[in-house]
């Protein structure tokens, strides 16, 4: 999986958007949120207190085509359960062969799919520093 944005424009556009990735326990510029066509591009934010998927709008990269960007907040204390799970081999070929996917299920229900372009040894190191296992 390619970076959808470069580093350099990726903290230009955090600055630019307010976001802190230098107070986050995990971050990173790539990850896509959903799965299949429908997918987000986007940077992922793991804070004490949440999990924030900021998606990115076509004027930040041309992966972004016809998505408008998006905020999905994932409070810590909501969270159920967090399961490695695996892509089937069509999904991807369609994310571009991402290293790590992961669903985020919530209290009430509601399911997360964060697919992570690198670094998932490093998202659930910093998940179980906020005292969240990862089922493998």
């Amino acid at each position: 999986m390619n970076p959808v944005i470069e580093e350099k424009k990726w903290v230009t556009w955090c600055e630019a958007h307010q976001i802190n990735i230098a107070a986050a326990e995990f971050a990173l510029e790539t990850c896509y949120y959903g799965v299949n066509f429908r997918s987000r591009p986007g940077t992922l934010l793991l804070q004490k207190n949440q999990i924030v998927h900021y998606s990115y709008a076509p004027g930040d990269t041309s992966w972004a085509i016809f998505e408008k960007s998006i905020e999905v907040t994932m409070p810590i204390s909501q969270i159920a359960k967090v399961q490695k799970k695996e892509l089937s081999f069509f999904n991807k070929l369609v994310q571009d062969f991402p290293e790590s996917y992961f669903q985020v299920e919530m209290k009430g229900g509601a399911v997360h799919h964060l697919i992570l372009q690198r670094n998932g040894v490093h998202f659930v190191q910093a998940l179980s520093s906020l005292g969240i296992t990862v089922v493998q």
